[in-house]
């Protein structure tokens, strides 16, 4: 039976005056569909534009009502502000004869509420819908609103099942003011959030927990929580969890236990952070399904649940309201009896019961919140986390949390820890679980996690690459041997080996071709001893987790895949083949052969740099991604272009002054990229690594430094080879050209010898450049120089505050200087009229006008938008409107590190 896509459970009981049959304004009404507290909705023909529509009017008892007039032209005025295929469309508002009513879209089918009224849906259909309702809730958020109301009655569900979000009648903008508690609440509490049942302040994530609740009931046909009155659900909504849904019903897939457990996080923190991410993992999800990639597992297996409940133990339930008639006092002793009898059960059938078999313990899932996470790993001991964390300026430092413990903390002298590349940060944590092994720019350390400063255990060695020798690659993991005895680390392209007290590195896996990187080394506890050792070895692309016995030398892949860890229970946990691929996957592998016993098979769709404690609790970053894409912003962060293919890493932006092309340093090679065409061009030799390039005043030549060699300047179309502008400067940061082409900033040690700092050359008549000559030197850390486009000021970014912040100064010469950024900022440029400064402030970029006068000015710093990820690097336009830079990629951070107890019970059932 087709029936009107309106929802008639929410219109019962009032306003029972008919219009059918009238005309009101131009629309001729033809049938009733459904009446509640709010008003009545009619079908109406739409005479103008012979069009089928639907009319909802405010009721009758409601007209002298000013909050339910509010209310109703709150949702008139949110939905019209959308334009979505998931969200009802709303044609106008009007009022006729006294008579406020909606005009919106009208639609055939039933709704969601009524369908599953009918049963539990097939799994396909309920990610299907729940994917939909994610787009549509993503699309509401991104526009600044906040459903607040979302449950099956308000989901239309059509004949071709394309399906429509209703009712924004409790609609909230998020930027507006704080809500009273009254309005906050308001709702449906089967499906009202913690924070909205509790009457706390709200934001989109209330939206996220109702799709959860909705998901749930697709899939079993019940709610989650199951209060037969308001007090008791709110309890149960804020302190218990419902069953799982891999518990109650056969054939659900475990990523659909994981997407829904992410969506009913009670803290809004733990919670999925945006519509759009369920809307990809359902997607995602249903793509595996049709593949036949899915895990699903068997009922009992989930939940560890045990086949007889003949021992079990009565659950004791806390809620104590009185009914409906009874005295307090009366209830209070009735519940109290009723305790102390469950306390005497409980005890006898905890005493008749045998103790418990840890493989019987059930999954348990939570999770910590930290800004700016770049990876994480547990200690084998699985007392303690460590993660490296990014400051608001930039820098990172490791930190370290127990899982008893509400804080974390930040682990002295670590600031400046590298995070790694593609698998995030390998933690490198000692057998004994008391030290950990980081990287930093220059030194492998090792530093103690109950206190005491870092000591280095040795410098990066350097590298030969053929045409340029004396080049370091960053740290990208390291591990110590089951003994204790050795640490084998990775500098990119090679791993090598020292002793765990420090010493002179010992090269253990060279590349066999060029192009090879190697990360992420474990070592394999067979048998206590230091032999095995897996790592991720990354060919062209091609991503395999090898294994290498260090006596023999023997080399093999043993799982497709990057960033593998060992766990006990006989599994190599590992990420995905593909550079944008985030997702964990489990792979069995016995210890005694050192080879796979099965295919890997996926635990979850977003996780990354996984690690596993020796009692088998499974730490990973939520939502992080390897490889990214370039892209253009414009001043609202909105995505204007993407800019060439997907890139593993991409540093050291520079746009040219026409603003037609731009060069990247992309997987360490330089790339001139035409925007206008969106094609690119590889200009530097390949195996040479670039850094800091920047654009002639002509925007005809392209300057930049070899890694390990000197400045080199060349035709950005390539049409000459490259010729040395300043040698061997050992070490370099990227500044500019003057507009006029007079001057080149940059930065970069003392040629001879001594404190780092900005230099500057003066372009000679002939085309040459003069000596170098010093413009500024301090004990501080001073680079990225950019002279204004007057070329009387150079902006720059300095620690001499003890972090990184925008300082202005004259340029060549004079005196004094300006404090341009607060609370941090890096990459400084001007725009082309110099009177903006922008700069990067961690996931924000920051604009700061500026006024000329006799002196210079400046105003407060403004936000211009925040980048989902730290921004390493960036470039303005010269116009001031747009920002190149990289999205995702290697170095990607999150703010949620997951934590699985007991992961593997599912398995060692089977």
């Amino acid at each position: 039976m087709v029936r009107p896509l309106f929802p008639t459970s929410i219109f019962s009981g009032y306003n029972r005056t008919t219009l059918i049959g009238q005309t009101i304004s131009h629309y001729k009404i033809t049938d009733k569909l459904g009446e509640g507290g709010m008003g009545v909705v009619y079908k109406a023909e739409d005479t103008k534009l012979e069009r089928t529509v639907a009319l909802k009017f405010l009721a009758a008892h409601l007209l002298n009502d000013d909050e339910a007039k509010a209310r109703f032209l709150r949702e008139a005025k949110a939905a019209a502000a959308l334009h979505h295929a998931n969200i009802c469309p709303v044609h106008e508002i009007d009022e006729a004869d006294g008579r406020t009513f909606i005009s919106m879209a009208f639609i055939e089918g039933e709704t969601l509420d009524e369908r599953i009224g009918k049963g539990p849906l097939p799994i396909k259909d309920a990610l299907d819908i729940g994917h939909q309702i994610a787009r549509g809730l993503q699309a509401a958020h991104e526009k600044g609103i906040v459903h607040r109301d979302i449950k099956p009655a308000n989901v239309l569900v059509a004949k071709d099942g394309q399906v429509t979000i209703m009712d924004f009648g409790l609609a909230r903008l998020t930027e507006a003011s704080r809500l009273t508690k009254a309005d906050q609440t308001m709702g449906t509490m089967a499906y009202m959030s913690p924070e909205q049942a509790q009457g706390m302040e709200v934001d989109h994530r209330c939206d996220i927990w109702s799709l959860g609740c909705v998901l749930y009931e697709m899939v079993r046909g019940q709610r989650p929580f199951q209060g037969q009155y308001d007090q008791a659900l709110a309890y149960e909504i804020v302190h218990q969890e419902p069953e799982p849904l891999t518990g109650v019903r056969a054939g659900v897939p475990m990523e659909l236990e994981f997407i829904v457990g992410e969506c009913l996080a009670k803290d809004r923190e733990d919670r999925t952070g945006a519509a759009q991410e369920v809307a990809r993992k359902l997607r995602t999800l249903s793509d595996k399904l049709k593949s036949g990639h899915s895990t699903i597992l068997r009922t009992a297996q989930m939940t560890g649940a045990i086949p007889s409940m003949a021992n079990a133990a009565p659950t004791l339930n806390p809620v104590i309201v009185p009914p409906p008639g009874k005295s307090l006092r009366m209830w209070q002793a009735l519940a109290a009896a009723a305790m102390l009898i469950a306390v005497v059960a409980l005890v006898f059938a905890l005493a008749r019961s045998p103790s418990p078999d840890p493989d019987s313990r059930g999954v348990r899932r939570f999770s910590l919140s930290h800004p700016n996470i770049a990876g994480a790993a547990i200690s084998p001991d699985g007392r303690n986390i460590s993660f490296v964390a990014f400051a608001a300026d930039g820098t990172s430092s490791l930190w370290v949390r127990s899982l008893e413990s509400e804080t974390a903390r930040e682990l002295p002298g670590t600031r400046g820890v590298t995070s790694g590349l593609r698998g995030g940060w390998s933690g490198g944590w000692s057998p004994d679980s008391r030290s950990i092994a980081f990287g930093t720019g220059e030194h492998l350390k090792r530093v103690a996690i109950d206190g005491g400063e870092p000591t280095v255990l040795c410098m990066w060695p350097e590298v030969d690459l053929g045409n340029h020798s004396g080049t370091r690659f960053p740290f990208v993991g390291a591990a110590f041997s089951p003994d204790g005895e050795r640490i084998v680390f990775s500098s990119w392209l090679r791993l090598w080996k020292i002793p765990a007290r420090g010493g002179q590195p010992v090269l253990l896996v060279e590349p066999e071709s060029p192009g090879a990187f190697y990360y992420r080394p474990e070592f394999l506890p067979n048998g206590g001893g230091s032999r095995f050792l897996i790592y991720t070895k990354d060919l062209d692309y091609e991503i395999w987790t090898e294994l290498i016995d260090t006596e023999t030398g023997e080399r093999r892949r043993i799982a497709p895949g990057q960033a593998g860890t060992y766990a006990n229970s006989g599994y190599i946990l590992h990420g995905t083949t593909e550079i944008n691929g985030p997702g964990i996957f489990a792979m069995p592998f016995s210890i005694e052969t050192m080879s796979a016993t099965g295919d890997s098979f996926p635990l979850n769709d977003s996780g990354l740099s996984a690690s596993v404690s020796q009692d088998g609790t499974l730490v990973y970053l939520d939502g992080s991604s390897i490889g990214g894409q370039i892209v253009v912003r414009d001043r609202g962060g909105e995505v204007v272009r993407e800019v060439g293919e997907s890139a593993l890493i991409a540093t050291s932006f520079s746009v040219s002054p026409d603003g037609k092309r731009a060069v990247a340093v992309v997987d360490g090679e330089l790339w001139v990229y035409d925007l206008d065409r969106n094609v690119r061009e590889r200009l530097t030799p390949e195996g040479v690594t670039v850094q800091a390039p920047m654009w002639s005043a002509s925007g005809r030549e392209v300057l930049y430094y070899a890694a390990g060699s000197d400045w080199m300047i060349q035709a950005a179309d390539g049409s000459a080879e490259a010729v040395v502008w300043l040698e061997k400067p050992g070490g370099a940061a990227r500044g500019s050209f003057s507009k006029d082409g007079r001057y080149v900033a940059y930065s970069s040690p003392d040629p001879a010898g001594g404190e780092a700092g900005i230099w500057y050359r003066t372009a000679e008549p002939d085309g040459s450049f003069s000596e170098p000559i010093s413009w500024l030197r301090t004990p501080s850390q001073e680079q990225m120089a950019m002279i204004s486009p007057d070329g009387k000021y150079a902006a720059y970014q300095s620690d001499e505050s003890g972090r990184l912040e925008i300082y202005v100064r004259p340029f060549p010469e004079g005196s004094g200087k300006w404090l341009v950024s607060s609370d941090g900022g890096t990459l400084p440029y001007w725009s082309a009229d110099g009177n903006e400064l922008f700069y990067a402030q961690g996931r924000a970029i920051v604009a700061v006008r500026v006024s000329k006068g006799e002196e210079l000015t400046f105003g407060e710093p403004q936000r211009l938008f925040e980048s989902q990820t730290q921004i390493g690097n960036f470039a303005a336009f010269p116009d001031g409107q747009r920002f190149i830079m990289f999205r995702g990629g290697a170095v990607t951070t999150a703010d949620t590190v997951r934590i699985v107890e007991n992961w593997d019970a599912p398995f060692r059932a089977q």
